[in-house]
C-alpha cells in the first residue's frame, strides 16, 4: 500500500454486531479498500465501514452464478 495504515481486523466479542435486525445495512456503508480475493462466484473486497471506520472483509457474490450452480447441484 502507499503508506496508509489500517486498523487491525479482529473477532472478538467486543465488535458491533452488523446483523441487528433494525438495522439495513448495503454497500454504500462502506468504502472498498481493495480486492483481497477473488474466485468462481464473485470477489472478497477489504472495506472500512464508513460510520466507525472498522475494517471488515466484504464478500460479493455474483447471483447468478450461484443460483445457476445449485441448479445443477439439486438435480
Amino acid at each position: 500500500m502507499t503508506g496508509d495504515t489500517l486498523e487491525p481486523i479482529s473477532a472478538t466479542s467486543d465488535s458491533e454486531n452488523l446483523l441487528t435486525p433494525t438495522q439495513k445495512i448495503s454497500k454504500e456503508d462502506f468504502k472498498i479498500i481493495k480486492v483481497i480475493g477473488r474466485g468462481t462466484f464473485g470477489k472478497v473486497f477489504m472495506v472500512k465501514k464508513k460510520d466507525n471506520n472498522l475494517v471488515y472483509a466484504m464478500k460479493v457474490l455474483k447471483k447468478q452464478q450461484v443460483a445457476s450452480r445449485n441448479l445443477r447441484i439439486k438435480t
